[in-house]
């Protein structure tokens, strides 16, 4: 922290002063493979979820009281609790702050605020350990809590809208459609190279900085595909990587597919409203309009998102490929009704996109808020 933009009222004290205790009793502690669906006390760890499991046995609890700061080793996740838990075996580190020192609550901001070096995956604590923080007096803290909490639950009603427009469209498909694997409509089922041309990228060789340098050519990886619409390809490839390599292009109006990509990204779709290459990890799926649009194919394909990667499994070498896609079965509704449902996509994506400008909005708010917060910017 600069001292010199902090409050004259305002401390800094090293990181090890402020708390009470970071341990855990090893005793306590339970493993990934103990964690139960549903049980009588959640279990909080260093992963994405604020409850990643449930415990039955109650001399399992943390025994040292809460509220407490929860600080993931790993994966650096700051998370917040005030109500009592049981602990995650690997990497879950507890921080039960000084009450009559810092309030648990601003500690959990000032956390999340506070730069931290990476270590890739491993201890970060140790980084965590270095800082020092800064302590206001305790009515100043608490009315910092009280305005950012309010910021938060503004984030968090935007998410909540959000993810109610992402279920709007599966919703309708659903109701129009009925679900492709069912087909309860018996509408014919044609495999996909019937309906469409298929293609695959590649990659231009990275020794010559020719085919990258300057280029003007958009050139997406699987992990571009993070959207219904795909607007922005950052990677670029000039004419001559085009030329000598196997990346194609693909226009406007494709579906692309990842066929391979870390975590979730294998088996998610998109719609281009740019026109790209990319490399051998995507394909592009272009549809034949006489018989299928491509917003329908698109939300087929997003629907069948768990089907897809179950093909071939989720080992670390695991992947679609043409082959498998150009004989992958698609129920072909009336041409007429997809129409339909493509005219009801396209008014949807105009509300999501408004709705992402909004986020970004709120977003940016609760940033300069947090930035003002731990520089003594808007309590005094």
């Amino acid at each position: 922290m600069n001292n010199q933009k902090l409050s004259k009222k305002w401390e800094e004290k090293e990181f090890k002063d402020c708390l009470e205790t970071d341990s855990v009793p090893s005793a306590i502690k339970i493993k990934k493979s103990e964690f139960k669906e549903k049980g009588k006390f959640p279990i909080i760890d260093q992963g994405e979820k604020q409850i990643a499991g449930y415990c039955d046995d109650k001399s399992k609890l943390y025994p040292y009281g809460n509220p407490v700061v929860i600080f993931g080793d790993h994966t650096k996740r700051i998370k917040y609790a005030d109500f009592s838990f049981c602990v995650g075996a690997d990497g879950t580190k507890v921080l039960l702050p000084k009450k009559d020192l810092l309030n648990a609550k601003f500690m959990y901001y000032q956390l999340k605020y506070l730069p931290l070096e990476s270590g890739g995956y491993s201890r970060h604590y140790r980084f965590l350990k270095r800082k020092k923080l800064i302590v206001p007096p305790m009515p100043i803290q608490k009315q910092i809590v009280s305005i950012l909490e309010q910021a938060e639950k503004l984030k968090e009603k935007r998410n909540q809208v959000n993810e109610e427009t992402n279920k709007i469209l599966k919703n309708v498909f659903h109701e129009i459609f009925g679900g492709p694997a069912k087909n309860e409509k018996q509408w014919p089922k044609l495999k996909l190279k019937d309906i469409a041309k298929l293609d695959m990228g590649g990659t231009p060789n990275k020794k010559f900085i020719e085919y990258f340098e300057k280029g003007t050519i958009n050139w997406m990886k699987s992990g571009n595909i993070k959207s219904d619409y795909i607007i922005n390809v950052p990677n670029k490839i000039t004419k001559l990587g085009l030329k000598n390599s196997n990346a194609k292009l693909y226009k406007i109006g494709d579906v692309v597919i990842a066929l391979n990509g870390q975590g979730k990204t294998r088996g998610t779709t998109g719609i281009l409203k740019v026109n790209t290459t990319s490399n051998q990890s995507v394909a592009s799926i272009s549809p034949d309009y006489s018989k299928i649009t491509s917003e329908y194919l698109h939300v087929n394909l997003k629907t069948r998102y768990n089907e897809l990667r179950n093909i071939t499994g989720d080992g670390f070498r695991s992947g679609l490929n043409l082959t498998i896609l150009r004989n992958l079965e698609i129920v072909t509704p009336p041409l007429d009704l997809q129409k339909k449902f493509s005219l009801f996509f396209d008014s949807l994506m105009t509300l999501k996109y408004k709705q992402s400008q909004s986020t970004e909005e709120i977003n940016i708010l609760f940033d300069c808020l947090m930035q003002k917060a731990f520089k003594g910017g808007f309590v005094n």
